[in-house]
């Protein structure tokens, strides 16, 4: 069983090797992210080499995101490298770069003295220490200690509630932007996004520089939270950013913001990425707490596309551990009853264009024939994402021959993307695509798939095609006599023959005696439909395909399935929907 939900790795020291990299890729790392607050250019650019490089290793698409620091407010040096703030002191904070001790710290941001107001809060490193303002005056703040514990140089600061005056986007992050582009990363993160216009920015810088990357907008701020509908509309994906969240908010409030994201995520159909220490007891530990198990089994249950791995991977001890026990309870709660009741009672409908009411109906087909995959042609990967929207229980396989795309719809939720050649025609697009899953082993001959494609290739957006298609060779066509599905051993027709259950083949002309042709479990004829034979298989109920062009095409003793209603037969044993009216309408259990 492949798992349907994503994951999402971050690379560092614990994981920049090649053989690293290939082992997390087979244990289900699917899309890799370098975090641009740590390391320089040329470090990036090596990890970029070796992603690549164990990606084609594997034989597997793994995207890279860039993920822009943003606007990381900071403190400063310290006198003694480190300090110890008591709870109950006050201290004087300043925008100061100076050398700090027990007294004075510094927060690296120029608008401190003016955007802060007394009883506003301070949260330092990652929420460890509060500070509380008492007293704000032009040389500093003076500030409570609220919460204690030991402080370092260059730690985090948060906000909270304090509208900060400076762009989402630095100077850093548009070198950093420049970087990315030049190295052709396949999706940007952008951190700290307050609203929709920060993610209009970043799009108006890519569009002065050429380029046209997705955006993952990072919701860690309350005031995304408060205009997360405007957000999800401008971006590609979101990720939920779960530790400054906790940190902006209140760490009560994050399983029910994360769960109201991921539900309007889903809704709109973006990518969604569940982080932030999701297994942190793994960066030390080779097995997580039963919490973090939950957290994880959680995040899937809710509707994640994908699943992030930030310490775990970057500088923990058990990197490939963590991405593999990250698999396995991805797998286990996929194919739990509870689950597939879940995602069977989801009521999302389609939206008011072609491409969709095609995603939506073949979803719909899958699950009712009970195929075996999604195959769809595409060539902007769109139908695909909105396939995955509906969440469907059988595998969504996007055909496209664009690098680009295979790539980056990796990271969505059920599909797995294949490369292919540019196909002249629609009709060439779509056997490719059904050739091609075949070849790689995601579906099997015999089986159903539901194929989409659009008439007119390489239009994006121009899917308007929905084919059943039975994955087998077709050896005769015929014209059906009664109804059904037959199987079995084909023979041809000798006097001596005894055995019964078997399908008998008939050259043209071939006379039967008719104890013989009784027990036959079908015919294959080429004679017409008002032959002799043809009458009496008629008469007596006998399934029966006639005039077929030649029946020595067949083995005999071959084993053959005869679709008699529209007069095929094909080789091997192929799962034929059942007729009459083998298309019922899709029965959705009701919610657990």
């Amino acid at each position: 069983m492949k798992k349907m939900t994503k994951i999402v790795c971050t690379v560092g020291p614990a994981s920049e090797r090649v053989e690293t990299l290939v082992e997390m890729m087979r244990a289900g790392m699917d899309v890799a992210r370098l975090n641009f607050s740590h390391g320089t250019h040329e470090y990036h650019e090596m990890l970029m080499e070796n992603i690549r490089r164990a990606s084609e290793i594997c034989g597997k698409p793994v995207p890279i995101i860039q993920d822009l620091q943003g606007p990381r407010i900071r403190t400063g040096k310290l006198k003694n490298k480190k300090i110890f703030l008591r709870e109950g002191d006050v201290i004087t904070v300043t925008s100061k770069d100076v050398p700090g001790d027990e007294s004075r710290i510094s927060i690296l941001y120029p608008g401190l003295e003016k955007e802060l107001r007394p009883g506003d809060s301070i949260f330092i490193a990652d929420g460890i220490i509060e500070l509380r303002v008492v007293e704000v005056s032009e040389d500093g703040l003076r500030a409570k200690v609220i919460r204690g514990g030991e402080l370092g140089e260059n730690k985090g600061v948060n906000l909270p509630g304090v509208n900060i005056g400076v762009s989402s986007i630095t100077e850093k992050d548009v070198e950093d932007l420049k970087f990315g582009i030049e190295r052709e990363v396949d999706f940007i993160a952008l951190s700290f996004v307050r609203s929709a216009s920060d993610i209009l920015e970043l799009k108006k810088i890519l569009e002065d520089e050429g380029a046209d990357i997705p955006i993952i907008a990072k919701i860690e701020k309350r005031e995304a939270v408060e205009r997360i509908d405007e957000i999800i509309e401008v971006s590609y994906g979101v990720m939920i950013a779960r530790g400054d969240l906790a940190v902006e908010t209140s760490p009560e409030r994050v399983p029910v913001i994360q769960k109201e994201i991921i539900h309007r995520c889903n809704l709109a159909g973006k990518p969604v990425i569940t982080a932030t220490q999701m297994l942190e007891s793994m960066t030390s530990n080779p097995r997580p707490t039963r919490a973090e198990a939950s957290d994880v089994a959680n995040a899937v249950f809710d509707g994640s596309d994908a699943l992030m791995l930030s310490a775990e991977t970057a500088s923990g001890r058990f990197p490939v551990e963590s991405v593999r026990m990250m698999s396995r309870i991805a797998k286990n709660v996929e194919r739990s009853l509870l689950y597939i009741a879940r995602m069977k009672a989801r009521e999302i409908s389609p939206e008011h264009s072609i491409t969709d009411a095609i995603a939506h109906s073949a979803v719909d087909a899958g699950e009712c024939l009970g195929a075996s995959a999604l195959i769809i042609a595409t060539q902007s990967g769109y139908t695909a994402l909105r396939a995955s929207r509906y969440r469907p229980l059988i595998p969504i396989i996007a055909v496209t021959p664009s690098e680009r795309v295979f790539r980056i719809l990796n990271l969505s939720w059920g599909i797995i993307p294949l490369l292919t050649e540019v196909a002249k025609s629609h009709e060439e697009f779509m056997e490719r695509a059904i050739e091609l899953s075949v070849k790689n082993g995601l579906v099997k001959r015999g089986e159903i798939a539901v194929v989409t494609a659009g008439t007119l290739p390489g239009i994006p957006g121009g899917t308007n095609m929905l084919r059943i298609q039975i994955i087998a060779e077709e050896i005769l066509r015929g014209i059906g006599i009664g109804g059904g599905v037959v199987k079995g051993v084909a023979r041809f027709y000798r006097p001596d023959m005894s055995s019964s259950g078997e399908i008998l083949l008939l050259r043209r002309g071939e006379e039967v005696p008719l104890e013989i042709l009784k027990r036959a479990s079908g015919v294959i004829t080429e004679d017409s439909i008002t032959s002799f034979t043809s009458i009496t298989c008629r008469e007596l109920g006998i399934p029966a395909i006639a005039g077929v062009q030649s029946v020595e095409k067949i083995e005999d003793g071959s084993f053959v399935t005869m679709d008699v209603m529209r007069g095929i037969v094909y080789r091997g044993d192929v799962r034929i929907p059942e007729y009459p009216g083998f298309i019922k309408p899709f029965q959705r259990l009701r919610t657990l």
